[in-house]
């Protein structure tokens, strides 16, 4: 009798962290109102306004697959075409939360009907609101696209392991899932083999009766799979050759491990201390939960334990592999895509404690807590970049028609060159990505002083968008040359703070 009291008090646990994750999520929705983009989205929304075929073309020159950008196109063409293309931006957001709705649709199908609804409320509650996952489903970018499809993947290992009666099917789903994964983010990708292996393995250790013919529909599914990306291998190479040694990122060390554990639990908020202190918990609720999954339910905590968490594992050490080779090209953000299905583990052990419901509640406040924080931290910094917009857009209307923008930081050239397509945008002394540069008619090309004497001589407004500490010392130089700034407008675009000086010769 007691067993079935805990039963449904879990059951309805499971609801309530499905609606806090509706709640969640609609807060989030709130803030994707306004046309705010970084750097990174300025890639993504262009990508998008292109042909298909040039689309592939460019993303071939690129660093990333083209399928993120083809699903962005698809889905901006479809509602701007109702709405208007006015909307495109917070559409382009939107596109980034239609993963998280296919999501919420396989935890109360599928998850609810396999572990029940306390594991499909605590899978949901966990990937809408920890630590840094709330950000990209309202960021212009794939890792929300991803995450959906390697957690779909990993899912229906599940099904093939644990004998389901459309075994074949589940296959289908493993492989198409897969390799669209592959198609679309590189480090999805390797989070993908993370999952091929850990079926091999599951199959091995589980299934040794009729593992021979689960293995060769395996090793069937690992050759379709070689055959369809084959045509995008050359591109892989090409792009794996111009940035080796030649990247932004910065080497991996031992300290990078713990980086990757602060990006999973640590909070993002203005209480700082409490973040600690949440992350803390959540770090020791992780351990002992699956610690106790280990001693209860020892066989299934092997089976989880492979399909959950082979996959970020390898993801991680490819990054130290690669790293170590010369070419470091792994972020923590990186490890998004493969993050539901660890999020997936965590709710599989929190269910898996044989105690009293209490103590559920005991380990479920650690990411309670994690989660509220993480909210307020998404909807501080999201609403701030609201707040600010409208700064931004009366500032950039009140530039002279024609005038010339020159900025010292190629991220603010590259927003700059989107907002402001008909103006020509320079980048002091440097070039930006050259795919941008061809995407928006030569935006960011490099600019030297002589070129803005010339400028200024010939009655054309020039305004500099100053970025850092270093927009003062070119200032100063240019008092040598006669020019002087006079400063306009200190704005909050995105994420970049910057002024706007008016240049003009003595």
């Amino acid at each position: 009798m007691v067993s079935n009291n805990n039963n449904l008090v879990k059951k309805y646990m499971g609801i309530g962290l499905i609606l806090a994750s509706f709640a969640a999520i609609i807060m989030m929705i709130s803030q994707t109102t306004t046309n705010d983009i970084w750097y990174d989205e300025v890639f993504s929304v262009d990508f998008a306004r292109l042909k298909i075929t040039d689309l592939i073309a460019m993303t071939a020159r690129d660093v990333h697959p083209p399928l993120y950008y083809i699903y962005l196109k698809l889905i901006t063409g479809i509602f701007c075409g109702i709405f208007g293309d006015d909307c495109f931006v917070t559409v382009s957001k939107i596109a980034s939360v239609l993963p998280w709705g296919v999501m919420v649709i396989i935890a109360l199908t599928y998850i609810r009907k396999r572990w029940g609804y306390f594991v499909s409320g605590a899978f949901l509650f966990l990937i809408t609101v920890m630590p840094q996952l709330g950000n990209y489903y309202v960021e212009i970018r794939m890792y929300s696209f991803a995450l959906m499809l390697i957690t779909i993947c990993g899912l229906s290992v599940f099904s093939i392991i644990e004998r389901d009666d459309n075994n074949i099917v589940s296959w289908g789903v493993f492989w198409v899932c897969g390799i669209l994964t592959a198609y679309t983010q590189y480090y999805a990708l390797i989070g993908v083999v993370g999952v091929y292996f850990a079926t091999l393995l599951g199959l091995i250790i589980v299934r040794k009766d009729d593992s021979k013919r689960q293995l060769l529909r395996w090793a069937i599914c690992a050759l379709l799979s070689v055959i369809f990306y084959m045509p995008w291998i050359p591109v892989v190479l090409k792009q794996m050759s111009n940035i080796s040694g030649n990247y932004w990122i910065q080497p991996l060390s031992l300290r990078s491990i713990g980086g990757c554990v602060k990006f999973i639990i640590l909070p993002v908020a203005d209480k700082e201390k409490l973040c600690l202190v949440a992350a803390g918990l959540v770090l020791i609720a992780m351990i002992v939960v699956t610690v106790l999954l280990f001693i209860s339910r020892r066989e299934q905590a092997v089976t989880t334990a492979i399909i959950c968490l082979m996959p970020i594992i390898i993801v991680i050490l490819s990054g130290f592999v690669l790293s170590a080779l010369g070419t470091p090209i792994f972020v923590y953000r990186y490890m998004i895509p493969v993050m539901g299905l660890m999020w997936l583990f965590i709710a599989i052990a929190i269910d898996g404690i044989e105690k009293s419901v209490y103590t559920v509640v005991m380990f479920l406040i650690p990411f309670i807590l994690a989660g509220i924080l993480t909210c307020r931290g998404v909807f501080l910094e999201e609403h701030k970049k609201v707040t600010h917009m409208p700064d931004v857009i009366e500032a950039f209307e009140g530039l002279p028609n024609g005038a010339v923008v020159v900025a010292n930081f190629d991220h603010v050239a590259a927003i700059s060159g989107f907002y402001l397509p008909d103006n020509e945008i320079y980048l002091y002394e440097g070039d930006i990505d050259p795919i941008l540069t061809d995407l928006m008619k030569g935006c960011g090309k490099a600019i030297d002083d002589s070129e803005i004497l010339n400028m200024l001589d010939g009655g054309r407004d020039v305004y500099f968008f100053g970025s850092f500490n270093s927009r003062d010392d070119i200032i100063n130089d240019w008092e040598g040359l006669n020019i002087t700034a006079n400063e306009t407008d200190s704005i909050l675009l995105e994420r970049y703070w910057f002024n706007i000086y008016r240049l003009e010769k003595q």
